[in-house]
């Protein structure tokens, strides 16, 4: 399936699915170090930025039902999270593989902690746990909504939503409730 010849690897497409090449399609890769190139058939290559996907990917990832999770260059994901029942925003965090895995496995809020780089569950001091009972995913995979049942208050600071300001003609103002 793999044959190097002048510098550039061959492959048969059936090693490349993602890119929409037919099975009987001959594939051609080559990179340097923040680049990589693809041509089936001696077609127009596709340039490929390293870290980003192949076309066949992007489609996949935004009309398919696939969960293909898109992490950003230090591997995190914006995780909003909103009150299940009231659909009030609680709190912003940031997730991680480790961190997804938690929470899709213990069906309790985890996130990745950027200060103290590591994994945190919601909660796991004060017990104001967040129960996740639906996650929606953006159109691109790269940001995530919880919805959720909290068990306190979100904030760290005692109050319901860690967004209890408005920003009010330059000022910041408590949030009217």
């Amino acid at each position: 399936h793999l044959l190097r010849w002048a510098g550039l690897t061959f492959l048969h497409a059936r090693l490349f699915p993602k890119l929409r090449c037919y099975q009987t399609d001959i594939c051609a890769k080559w990179e340097n170090s923040s680049t990589l190139w693809l041509s089936c058939n001696n077609r127009t290559p596709h340039r490929i930025k390293k870290g980003h996907t192949a076309v066949g990917d992007t489609t996949e990832r935004e009309t398919g039902s696939r969960f293909m999770p898109k992490f950003d260059d230090k591997g995190l994901l914006t995780a909003v999270v909103v009150h299940h029942g009231t659909r009030a925003v609680l709190m912003v965090g940031f997730m991680d593989q480790v961190a997804l895995d938690a929470t899709r496995e213990t069906g309790l809020a985890h996130f990745h902690s950027r200060s103290r780089g590591k994994l945190w569950q919601k909660g796991e001091t004060s017990g104001h746990v967040l129960r996740v009972q639906s996650i929606l995913v953006d159109c691109d995979q790269d940001a995530l909504v919880l919805s959720c049942i909290p068990a306190g208050p979100t904030c760290h600071t005692g109050v319901p939503s860690c967004f209890y300001r408005v920003l009010d003609d330059g000022a910041l103002q408590p949030v009217k409730s």
